[in-house]
């Protein structure tokens, strides 16, 4: 499975079609990244961002970029 936030869907588009060249049994996500205006109503973009966590917060911490 791969995740990809979607915000207009060119890079999940694009990342996805090669991934199922390789691997057509991969499930490919788009997730819609916190703070969208697509988020309708406005109720679903509620959320307790303490809560939020990401994969570098443990996982590769010392592999980011500087610039992150």
């Amino acid at each position: 499975m791969v995740v990809i936030s979607a915000g207009t869907s060119g890079t999940v588009s694009g990342v996805g079609h090669k991934i199922k060249e390789r691997c057509p049994d991969c499930v490919v996500v788009g997730v819609d990244p916190y703070g969208s205006i697509l988020a309708q109503p406005e109720e679903l973009n509620e959320t307790d961002t303490k809560k939020l966590t990401s994969a570098y917060d443990n996982v590769l911490p010392h592999m980011l970029p500087t610039l992150l």
